[in-house]
């Protein structure tokens, strides 16, 4: 029964019903405490700085699928795509304004976490990590360095997943990337 109602379905590729609406968020902090969390003042720091994590990783998520668009065939999936980046952008200025707002106005710098946090995404995750071209070649000769330091045969290697070469086939397609 499911195979009928995906050959019904015009559009096997997003699974989505209706149309995905980005949500508008907007938080006023000037109340909140600096630990938030009753009782949890670890859990409330904790949180605070995943919350310097999250602009840049979100952007580079914005970054990443636009980059996938072309390769989608798929109208509905497209358009999943990119209310899916509308949606990062908005929780990366969320967030960013989570830093700015409220973790300043009690004192806690933000700087370097957010610099680290932008190397990393901007540089090191970046289409060529610190300027620096990735060939094929490389990410195999690091293949062959693994399995002779770790004398794992090629049977057994865990598949590796490049962050910065995206696959065109498998940008429209639920098959993880190989």
């Amino acid at each position: 029964m499911a195979v009928i109602s995906l050959l019904k379905n015009k559009s096997v590729a997003s699974n989505t019903e209706g149309r995905l609406i980005p949500r508008k968020v907007q938080f006023d902090w000037a109340e909140t405490p600096l630990e938030w969390i009753p009782g949890q003042p670890f859990a409330s720091h904790f949180i605070n700085e995943i919350n310097m994590i999250l602009p840049a990783g979100e952007f580079w998520f914005c970054r990443l699928y636009n980059k996938a668009l072309p390769y989608v065939t798929d109208d509905k999936l497209r358009d999943d795509i990119q209310m899916f980046i509308r949606q990062e952008a908005m929780h990366a200025r969320a967030h960013g304004g989570a830093i700015a707002e409220y973790l300043k106005a009690h004192g806690i710098e933000t700087e370097r976490n957010t610099k680290i946090m932008e190397w990393l995404f901007e540089d090191l995750l970046a289409d060529n990590p610190m300027g620096i071209k990735t060939p094929k070649r490389a990410e195999k000769v690091m293949a062959s360095v693994a399995q002779g330091c770790c004398g794992i045969s090629p049977s057994q290697r865990p598949r590796l997943v490049s962050t910065w070469a995206l696959d065109p086939s498998a940008a429209h397609s639920t098959a993880p990337m190989a």
